[in-house]
């Protein structure tokens, strides 16, 4: 029973293709991004990515998320306050970041400042996402 399940999730990593989507984290084994709320302006945002998929991919995927996320919540700044590589495995990069919002620019001291909309469209631009 355990060999058909893991050929059925191999299965599936093949069919699903190289490096994992942009895509919030499901139940099918790809990887993607998920974020929770800390406080008002202050999330973690984490990208995990399957085997087939770089670290620093999974780093810009957490960024693309992060300032998506701003975004989507009316910031046109963000800081990251904190970053780790939280992967289990070296094979599977996952990404945390800690990062606070902001409606005007913040001071270099809060952490990396970026501007959400322009952060956005480079990294998308980078990896020919929409």
């Amino acid at each position: 029973m355990k060999t058909v399940r893991c050929a059925a999730l191999y299965g599936a990593l093949l069919l699903s293709g190289c490096a994992t989507a942009y895509q919030p984290i499901g139940t099918d084994a790809t990887g993607g991004y998920m974020d929770n709320r800390l406080a008002e302006n202050l999330y973690t945002v984490t990208f995990a990515a399957n085997g087939f998929t770089g670290q620093h991919y999974a780093y810009n995927m957490a960024m693309l998320r992060a300032a998506d996320l701003g975004q989507s919540l009316d910031y046109p700044w963000m800081a990251v306050e904190g970053e780790a590589s939280i992967a289990r495995n070296p094979q599977w990069p996952a990404y945390e970041l800690k990062v606070a919002y902001f409606e005007d620019k913040p001071d270099p001291h809060e952490g990396q400042v970026f501007n959400t909309a322009t952060e956005a469209q480079t990294l998308r631009k980078q990896y020919g996402i929409p």
